[in-house]
């Protein structure tokens, strides 16, 4: 499992820790992590808003 840190980057990935200031990109966007989790299937950065704020 990998983890990504504030100023880090990566693609958004089911099944992984994500904590608090971690950014990923999805379609090509880049959205910072809202609430500490680990990702599930279907909880991709567009489709969960409460999770992830686009930057």
């Amino acid at each position: 499992m990998r983890c990504w840190t504030p100023g880090g980057g990566g693609t958004w990935q089911p099944y992984q820790p994500y904590t608090v200031g971690a950014q990923v990109t999805s379609s090509g966007l880049t959205y910072a992590c809202q609430i500490a989790h680990t990702s599930l299937p279907g909880w991709e950065p567009p489709n969960t808003p409460a999770l992830w704020r686009r930057l």
